[in-house]
C-alpha cells in the first residue's frame, strides 16, 4: 500500500450513490395545524402549507442560526415554502384531532439550493457573513492504495535466480626451430721476375781447338695472404601454455520497492468530490500544495510527517497570514478485495477519515469519519467511485461544522459591533516577568483616565499575571485605549495584546 498527498468528478454507484445523496441533502421536518371545515381538501392543503413553512424556519435555523431568524420576514418564508415541492416530501403523516387537522411533513432538502434561495433573497450564509468569501479552506489529503493497511511492507518484491555451469579447454603451446649461418673471407697476392744472359763460341776442324764463353742471370720473388671466418646459430623454441576451467555459477537478487509519496487520479478525485460538497455550504477550498511550496519548498510532504516534523504550528501561523483561516487534513485509505465471484466487478473498501483546524489557534473546529464498499469495471474505476462517495459523506458532516465556526466568528463580530454603540463588561488581563507595585499603580492611573471606563475591580493577582473586571463604552477599543495611555511608560513600551469577545490580554514581554 502506497501514501500519497494529493492537492474527481466520477459517477457514483447506484448501489451507494443514494447514501452520498442523502447526506448531500437534509431532511428536516414541520408541523401545521388547521381548523377542520367540510372542505375537506382546503383543511388539508391549509395544513400542509404550514408545515411546509414550518420546515423553512426549521432548515433556516440550521443554516443561519437562531439569532439571525428575525432577519426572516414571514414573507421570505412563505416564498421559500411554496418551492418545496412533492418529491421532496420523504415522509408526510396527518391526524385529526378535536376540531383541528395536523399534518407532519419529513422534506429531503439539498443545501446547496436552500443556500441559494435564500441569497436569492438577501440572506448571506454564516461564512459569508463571517468574511469566508475572501478565505478559503486549505485541504491537504494522504491518500494510501493497497491491499493491506500494514503501511511499513514494501510495495513490491521482485526475486531473480540464475544459475550457469560448464567448463572450457585452451592450448596456445608453441614449437620453433631456427637455423642461421654466416661466412667471410678475403685474399692478396703479388709476384715479380727479371732474367739477363749473354754467350760467345769458336770451333777448329778434327783435332783443332775450341773456345766457348757464356754469362746467364735470373731472378724471382712472389707473396700471397689470404684470411676467412664463418659462423653458425641454431635455436629450438617450445613453449606450452594450456589452460582448462570448470564452472558453477549460482546468481541470487532481490529488488524490494518500499512505498513512496505521489500524487494520483485517485487523490485528485477525493479534493475534488470534497471541493464540491462543501460548496454546498458556501466553503471555498484551495489546494495546499501554492501554500506549502512558499512555506518549505520542495515535494509536497505528507500531513503525518508535517506532523512528526513540528513544523504544524509554524505551517498554521503562516497559513494564518495568507488569509487562510482553516486547514484540513485528511487521509484516504482504499483496500482492494478482488473481484466479486458472481458478477466479476473489482470490489473495494474505503475509510475517509478528515480533520478541520483552526490555524489561528490550531483548535480542532471539526472532525468526521467514513466507511464504504464500492465495485467498479476494474480498480481505477472501484477508486474513484468509492472515493466519491467518501468525499461527499465526509464534506457533508464537516460542513456544518465549519459553517458554526463562522457563525461564532459572525457572532464576536457582531458583539463587538455591539460593544462599540452599548457598555459592555470586560476580563483585562496583564501578563509580565515583573508586575511590581509600580506597573501596578501605573495601570491603575491608566484605566481611571480612559474615558469610557465605568468601573473596574481586581479579580485575581500574582507575581506574573493580573486579571482585572472592567465596565468600558468607550468608542476606542480597550486595548488601544490602554496603549495610547501608557506607550510612554518603558515598563508598558513592548506591550502586545490578544482579544477575544469581553476579553483582553496584555503582554508586557511579549505574548
Amino acid at each position: 500500500m502506497t501514501f500519497k498527498t494529493s492537492c474527481f468528478a466520477a459517477v457514483a454507484l447506484a448501489a451507494i450513490g443514494s447514501v452520498a445523496f442523502a447526506q448531500a441533502s437534509n431532511v428536516v421536518s414541520g408541523s401545521g395545524s388547521a381548523p377542520v371545515t367540510r372542505d375537506a381538501n382546503a383543511v388539508r392543503a391549509q395544513a400542509e402549507a404550514l408545515a411546509k413553512a414550518d420546515v423553512v424556519r426549521a432548515f433556516a435555523r440550521q443554516v443561519l442560526g437562531a439569532e439571525r431568524m428575525g432577519e426572516l420576514t414571514p414573507e421570505m418564508v412563505d416564498q421559500l415554502a411554496v418551492q418545496i415541492r412533492n418529491d421532496m416530501i420523504v415522509d408526510r403523516a396527518s391526524e385529526r384531532v378535536g376540531n383541528a387537522f395536523n399534518v407532519t411533513l419529513s422534506a429531503s432538502i439539498d443545501r446547496q439550493w436552500f443556500q441559494s434561495a435564500l441569497d436569492d433573497l438577501g440572506l448571506a450564509s454564516s461564512s459569508r457573513r463571517g468574511g469566508g468569501q475572501q478565505q478559503r479552506i486549505v485541504v491537504m489529503i494522504d491518500e494510501a492504495i493497497g491491499v493491506a493497511p500494514d503501511f511499513s511492507q514494501p510495495a513490491e518484491i521482485v526475486t531473480e535466480y540464475d544459475r550457469d555451469s560448464g567448463s572450457s579447454f585452451s592450448d596456445k603451446s608453441a614449437l620453433a626451430y631456427s637455423n642461421r649461418e654466416r661466412s667471410g673471407s678475403s685474399s692478396s697476392s703479388a709476384s715479380g721476375q727479371s732474367s739477363q744472359g749473354r754467350y760467345a763460341g769458336a770451333a777448329s776442324g778434327r783435332g783443332g781447338s775450341v773456345a766457348v764463353s757464356g754469362s746467364g742471370r735470373s731472378s724471382s720473388a712472389q707473396r700471397s695472404r689470404s684470411s676467412s671466418a664463418s659462423s653458425s646459430d641454431t635455436a629450438l623454441i617450445d613453449r606450452t601454455n594450456i589452460e582448462a576451467s570448470t564452472h558453477d555459477d549460482v546468481r541470487f537478487r532481490q529488488r524490494i520497492t518500499f512505498q513512496s509519496a505521489a500524487n494520483s487520479a485517485t487523490g485528485r478525485a477525493a479534493v475534488s468530490a470534497l471541493t464540491e460538497g462543501l460548496v454546498n455550504y458556501d466553503i471555498g477550498t484551495a489546494s495546499v500544495t501554492p501554500l506549502m511550496a512558499a512555506f518549505q519548498p520542495g515535494p509536497t510532504p505528507l500531513f503525518t510527517e508535517l506532523q512528526a516534523s513540528g513544523k504544524l504550528n509554524a505551517f498554521f501561523q503562516y497559513a494564518q497570514s495568507q488569509s487562510a483561516p482553516f486547514f484540513m487534513s485528511g487521509a484516504l485509505e482504499i483496500n482492494h478485495g478482488g473481484r466479486h465471484p458472481a458478477t466479476g466487478e473489482v470490489e473495494c473498501t474505503g475509510a475517509f477519515n478528515a480533520d478541520a483546524y483552526s490555524t489561528a489557534t490550531g483548535q480542532n473546529v471539526g472532525s468526521a469519519f467514513r466507511e464504504a464498499t464500492g465495485v467498479g469495471r476494474n480498480s481505477s474505476d472501484c477508486e474513484n467511485r468509492l472515493t466519491t462517495v467518501l468525499a461527499s459523506q465526509v464534506a457533508a458532516a464537516l460542513g456544518p461544522q465549519i459553517q458554526r465556526e463562522w457563525r461564532n466568528v459572525s457572532r464576536a463580530q457582531t458583539s463587538a459591533v455591539q460593544s462599540a454603540s452599548a457598555p459592555a463588561e470586560y476580563t483585562l488581563t496583564v501578563r509580565g516577568n515583573d508586575l511590581n507595585m509600580g506597573v501596578q499603580a501605573d495601570l491603575l492611573d491608566a484605566l481611571g483616565a480612559i474615558p469610557g471606563v465605568d468601573q473596574h475591580a481586581f479579580l485575581g493577582q500574582d507575581a506574573r499575571q493580573i486579571n482585572i473586571h472592567v465596565k468600558y463604552s468607550g468608542s476606542t477599543p480597550l486595548h488601544l485605549a490602554l496603549f495610547q495611555r501608557l506607550r510612554g511608560n518603558p515598563a508598558f513600551a513592548a506591550m502586545q495584546s490578544q482579544t477575544a469577545p469581553q476579553q483582553v490580554i496584555l503582554c508586557l514581554n511579549g505574548c
